[in-house]
């Protein structure tokens, strides 16, 4: 049998050619794998530089603004709280009765504080665009958007509470306390001690401008938690329910009830209380300043855990453990630390 060494040398040649077109092919494939992965791990990489940089100025903007309202907020609440740690609440009342700059500059600060949170308010609902679709890229979004949407909710809130609570309500004791003034001045009454002649009831219940003021305080809903302290608890209840719904003339028991509130504040009036139901409710006010602020600390601990993430590109660690991490002393000291 004769042997064709052209056919066999064919045959060589045409599988050597189709491994060296396999070696091709494949290399080809895999080279545009490895170019699509490398383009892939490129793009996530620029993501999370540009996710990194939008939250960065975010948080800048907002430290920047909380720097200003944490100011503003030391003003209301420091010098209400050292008078009245120091000498308790009569130390206080005293220093309003006393000293006129003292209320006047209150009032101010109050004001500036109150402009101050509407101003971070609306700064986070402005910067919500940015930042919600930075939180959506992360492996818990749903946690994260669910916290720091609660945040801001929140500062809303207090946003609404400084601007109809008691903050408000000092506002509204301020004003009551100049028509008291301007009564006495012109009907010539004294305040003494805690008698006062039955006549001058008489007349401040039937003032004007006194009688507006108290009447704005009672017909308030929002100072219920301080009005009703003018009523004994048993009729906290139907007195409650009437100023909410606006009904206290309609039934007698209210309105005989309404008229005892109105007189014992008018009494109190006589018999210098004006300035202890002022410090009373300053207290309370710089509660509310206090706690304002604290919320506002709130998000800027999330955006940095937001901005820990990111960094750290980990996927592992819980988003709310990261919080837990930067709320403690070792970080930024939530209860701790006012900045």
């Amino acid at each position: 049998m004769t042997i064709n060494i052209e056919n066999i040398q064919w045959g060589v040649d045409i599988a050597t050619s189709i491994t060296i077109i396999g070696t091709a092919v494949m290399f080809l494939i895999n080279s545009s794998k490895q170019a699509r992965k490398e383009r892939e791990v490129g793009i996530n990489e620029n993501t999370r530089s540009v996710s990194l940089e939008k939250i960065q100025l975010i948080l800048q903007e907002f430290e920047d603004a909380f720097s200003i309202l944490v100011d503003k907020a030391l003003k209301v609440e420091n010098p209400i709280d050292r008078r009245y740690n120091n000498s308790g609440m009569e130390g206080l009342a005293d220093k309003i009765k006393n000293d006129t700059e003292f209320s006047k500059k209150l009032q101010a600060d109050l004001e500036k504080f109150r402009l101050e949170i509407g101003s971070f308010y609306e700064t986070i609902q402005k910067r919500r665009y940015s930042l919600i679709p930075v939180i959506d890229s992360l492996s818990d979004k749903q946690n994260a958007l669910n916290l720091i949407s609660q945040d801001i909710r929140e500062i809303g809130e207090m946003h609404n509470r400084i601007g109809s609570g008691w903050s408000t309500l000092l506002v509204e004791l301020f004003n009551l306390k100049k028509a008291f003034l301007s009564f006495c001045i012109t009907n010539e009454v004294f305040v003494v001690g805690e008698k006062f002649d039955n006549s001058d009831i008489q007349k401040l219940c039937n003032d004007e401008s006194v009688r507006k003021a108290a009447l704005g305080i009672f017909f308030d809903i929002d100072y219920w938690s301080w009005t009703k302290s003018f009523i004994s608890e048993e009729h906290h209840d139907l007195m409650h329910d009437a100023i909410k719904n606006r009904t206290v003339l309609d039934n007698q028991e209210s309105k005989e009830i309404f008229n005892k509130m109105l007189l014992s504040l008018l009494s109190g009036l006589l018999t210098s209380k004006i300035d202890l139901y002022i410090a009373q409710v300053c207290v309370r006010t710089s509660g509310d300043v206090q706690l304002a602020r604290q919320e506002c600390k709130d998000i800027l601990i999330k955006l940095s855990a937001l901005t820990h993430k990111i960094l750290k590109n980990d996927d592992q660690s819980l988003y709310t453990e990261v919080i837990s991490q930067y709320e403690s002393d070792q970080y930024f000291g939530r209860d701790s630390s006012i900045r």
